[in-house]
């Protein structure tokens, strides 16, 4: 499983947290792996992507490794199902230039399935790039989440309206994004394929 964490940092304490966070999360493996985070600048300031293969160590793990950081106000997590990382070896060395974007997608219900299905066979365009889709059905009012890297946000802009609004079934998007993106495990580890 896949889960999505929001942490919203004391203001003031950004890049302390930040270089906290990074020393503490970095390579840790186990029940819960963190995988990804970046930096956001919207209701909360980090995202962090975690690997969870026994939900009984979440809380735990989120106790003694997140929310004990001093300036961690709170943190806001979701589960994530049926995900897919979709970025290819050659994209991962990009990932960490740009923006990186998270899309909230919300749709018609009964098309779940087509939409997610079209947004797994989207490619690259205009150097956007999808990074994993996953059901979520609990966030935002939103059925799936679609992470994206794009160079610009006038690219990201057009990607969304004219690749992903466009899809049939999708009633609405809500956009969340980063700049700054770090791995917290080796590249190769992050993209294998299905969360579930």
């Amino acid at each position: 499983m896949i889960v999505f964490a929001v942490v919203d940092v004391i203001s003031g304490r950004d890049e302390e947290v930040w270089t906290s966070m990074a020393k503490c999360l970095k390579g840790l493996k186990g029940d819960v792996t963190p995988l990804i985070m970046n930096r956001i600048f919207e209701q909360e300031d980090i995202a962090l992507t975690l690997r969870v293969t026994d939900p009984k160590m979440l809380p735990t793990f989120l106790i003694e490794n997140v929310r004990s950081i001093e300036g961690v106000r709170d943190i806001e997590t979701f589960s994530l199902f049926e995900g897919t990382f979709l970025a290819e070896n050659d994209r991962v060395q990009r990932d960490a230039e740009g923006l990186h974007a998270y899309a909230f997608i919300a749709t018609e219900p009964g098309q779940d399935r087509e939409v997610y299905d079209m947004l797994c066979s989207l490619g690259e365009h205009m150097s956007v790039y999808p990074r994993f889709v996953a059901f979520t059905f609990h966030k935002m009012k939103c059925t799936i989440i679609l992470s994206l890297n794009a160079p610009s946000i006038d690219t990201l802009e057009e990607f969304l309206i004219e690749k992903v609004r466009s899809i049939e079934g999708v009633t609405d998007t809500q956009t969340m994004i980063g700049t700054r993106y770090q791995f917290l495990v080796e590249p190769s580890d992050v993209y294998k394929g299905r969360t579930t």
